[in-house]
């Protein structure tokens, strides 16, 4: 025993030391890219595709590409308009496109590509051949699509000075016009993009090809300390939720951007630059098609679709990003509408499609109603919610009870963290899931964000934040922001992590907690210690929580993903209530990443003055956010994102006492509302609220903190909807 405490000091010690000695959320081997084609774990190894096939318009410069490629790669190249149209027609492109018209050459060329058979050989497409489903298709039959993914104003420039003259359409339109109407064809069909910068050379668009191809596929449970650890992939990810050592999931690459190509993202809509951050991570096999119809789906539900992360002014340096416009009214809408259809399609790739899966969730209030709205919406995904007795708003606790579909809602007598635990020990039951499968045939999944599924669509919020301060003019590309996020589970706030280490500009990031700041006073010390804590009950119950599950992952970006210490950390947590960060780790973080927290009257005293001085009205969670911004980041250095959390009609007992109504705490929710929304605000009323104050109470099942009493009750639920 004496041996074994040396040798895991001394593990503590090196690993310290090697901590030391590097900045933190730098590039380090969660970025790395491979540069083999024998990678075993790229996207063309589990495609069991040979060839690259290079795609995009015309004057892309795909020829090019492919040549230094072939370089790189030591792959053969072969150019479809040189090496094989010309050779099977006798002729050149631009005297058949003459001689045929634009139809009938391209059908020709279809026909003409069919007769193609390759094996690990670099193909560079023609622009036209993507255009017509049956050569492209048995094109990609054994090759990978990349999509060269070029500013038109590039490929424009690039075809003028070439001048040329074979081109399908160029005879009736501009390049201009031609361009526009092929990019819904381009975006349809590739595997992978290649987002390139402007100005880029050939040189440096073939290595972005090759950090895509080559990217590491691969999953690990941040407690995985195996010397052959065992690898999971995207789908099986979402479908786990929880890895059996009761580690995260996390991804073994993670992609980084250039300011250059960000400027390519500055005037989409949020929907396109969510798929353009999205992609760039390990997806496996899920096409970047189907992603996008996802995200689109899922966020058609959104108030304002076209519009649905905006970022508002509040006043002087700080802005507010509105994660709020989805159909419960909270952040949690942004992943959870997103996350179901991701786990769908996990499923169907598993071929599991038959399969129903439970979903068991823990909420401190917005997680319930979001989860119960997007996974309620799908027949082979039941849930059940548990959320803290007495711990939630009015507002919360009908939006959960009231809703219908395969769904179970429990109240448990005691705090969120006894309800997330509980829902971990469940989960972590080989006897309970063996049990669930052979009496329920169900499977049990998570939709907290320990499921990677659920952390994963939280990575673009701050991206877009940032592109809209460039868009409004506030900064220019390259400048610093800061961000500031009222935190409990710290998912929301990892997403910003994740965004800085990928290269977007965020100086300093800002942890808010409320009373129950233990994640503030980890921050400010080094130590996280949950003993001798009691959970304290806050107006901004979201994020009164004290076991913060994704600081786990957080812990394994910023050590370069030592499961070791992760392990090592979370096991000591679990015996002893606390553990120790070395000195030097908790000196790099506290370079960038910041805590703070606000009591409740600090909270009140914001919402007043804020409506006071704007004429806005804040929700508790992102009056906490704004409260501790002001207190701990005043020098207005940058410009100050904070994210807000939730509408403040969620909220309506705590946003009426800081402002002072009378009687609040005892006025039926329909009169709170009709007190509320009788303010004379500038921030908009949210439509799903309309509804609240008459929805009738469907679940009404209460539970003491007691195991047995919950398990019961979702055997009851269970036995219920197989009748």
């Amino acid at each position: 025993v004496g041996f074994k405490l040396i040798l895991l000091r001394f593990k503590r010690m090196w690993c310290a030391l090697r901590l030391s000695s590097r900045p933190l959320l730098a590039p380090t081997r969660l970025c790395r890219q491979f540069s083999s084609s024998t990678n075993p774990f790229s996207l063309s190894q589990q495609l069991g595709k040979s060839n690259i096939l290079l795609m995009g318009p015309p004057g892309s410069g795909k020829t090019s590409v492919g040549q230094v490629l072939s370089q790189k790669l030591g792959m053969p190249t072969f150019d479809v308009d040189n090496d094989h149209l010309e050779s099977v027609w006798k002729t050149t492109v631009a005297a058949k496109l003459a001689e045929l018209g634009d139809d009938a050459f391209l059908q020709a060329e279809s026909d003409a590509c069919t007769s193609i058979d390759k094996e690990n050989t670099i193909i560079s497409l023609t622009g036209s051949v993507p255009l017509d489903p049956k050569g492209f298709e048995h094109l990609r039959q054994n090759g990978i699509a990349v999509f060269l993914d070029i500013p038109h104003d590039d490929i424009i420039a690039r075809c003028e000075e070439m001048k040329v003259d074979r081109v399908i359409g160029q005879a009736t339109k501009s390049l201009q016009e031609i361009l526009k109407d092929r990019s819904d064809v381009y975006e349809q069909g590739y595997d992978l993009r290649v987002l390139v910068e402007r100005g880029a050379t050939v040189e440096q668009i073939a290595d972005l090809v090759i950090g895509q191809l080559y990217k590491d596929q691969r999953f690990f449970s941040t407690r995985d300390t195996r010397v052959n650890r065992e690898p999971t992939f995207f789908f099986d990810t979402i479908i786990k939720g929880l890895a059996k050592d009761r580690g995260l999931y996390f991804p073994e690459y993670v992609p980084s951007i250039s300011l250059k190509q960000l400027e390519r993202l500055v005037d989409l809509p949020y929907q396109e630059r969510a798929l353009r951050i999205l992609e760039m991570f390990p997806i496996s096999t899920l096409a970047p098609n189907t992603l996008r119809q996802l995200i689109h789906s899922a966020y058609s539900s959104f108030t304002h679709p076209t519009n649905m992360l905006p970022l508002t002014h509040i006043e002087d340096h700080q802005y507010q990003l509105e994660e709020y416009h989805g159909p419960t009214a909270s952040f949690k809408d942004l992943a959870l509408q997103l996350t179901p259809k991701l786990f769908q399609a996990a499923i169907a790739n598993s071929g599991q499609s038959a399969q129903d899966f439970l979903f068991i969730v823990a909420t401190s209030g917005d997680t319930g109603s979001a989860c119960l709205d997007g996974f309620g919406k799908h027949h082979n995904t039941p849930v059940v919610v548990l959320f803290p007795n007495g711990g939630v708003s009015k507002v919360q606790q009908a939006q959960m009870t009231s809703c219908a579909g395969d769904v179970c809602v429990i109240s448990v007598d005691k705090d969120f963290d006894f309800c997330q635990s509980m829902v971990k020990d469940i989960f972590n039951s080989p006897e309970l899931r063996a049990e669930f499968l052979q009496d329920y045939q169900v499977e049990l999944s998570s939709g907290n964000s320990i499921n990677w599924g659920r952390l994963f669509p939280q990575i673009p919020y701050t991206f877009s934040a940032y592109l809209d301060l460039v868009k409004q003019g506030v900064i220019q590309m390259g400048e610093p922001m800061d961000l500031c996020v009222p935190t409990g589970n710290f998912g929301n706030i990892l997403g910003g992590v994740l965004a800085k280490k990928m290269g977007l500009p965020v100086d300093r990031l800002l942890v808010a907690c409320n009373e129950n700041n233990i994640l503030s006073d980890f921050l400010e010390t080094g130590r996280f210690d949950a003993r001798n804590r009691t959970l304290v009950q806050t107006p901004a119950p979201s994020i009164d929580i004290l076991l913060p599950s994704n600081l786990e992952r957080f812990l394994y970006v910023v050590t370069d993903g030592n499961a070791q210490l992760i392990s090592d950390w979370f096991t000591q947590h679990a015996q002893e209530g606390h553990f120790q960060i070395p000195d030097a780790l908790h000196s790099q973080i506290s370079e960038s990443v910041l805590g703070g927290w606000a009591s409740a009257q600090e909270c009140s005293t914001t919402i007043r003055s804020v409506f006071d001085r704007t004429g806005q009205l804040l929700d508790p969670h992102t009056a906490v956010g704004k409260a501790v911004a002001d207190k701990k980041l005043p020098d207005k250095k940058n410009p100050m994102v904070i994210a807000g959390t939730a509408h403040f009609s969620k909220f309506p007992t705590a946003v009426l006492n800081a402002l002072d109504i009378s009687d609040s705490e005892n006025l039926p929710l329909g009169s709170l509302f009709e007190v509320l929304h009788g303010l004379p605000t500038k921030t908009a009323l949210h439509p799903s609220m309309a509804a609240i104050p008459g929805a009738k109470v469907i679940h009404n099942v209460n539970c003491p903190a007691d195991k047995a009493c919950v398990v019961a009750e979702i055997r009851r639920f269970l036995k219920n909807r197989r009748k």
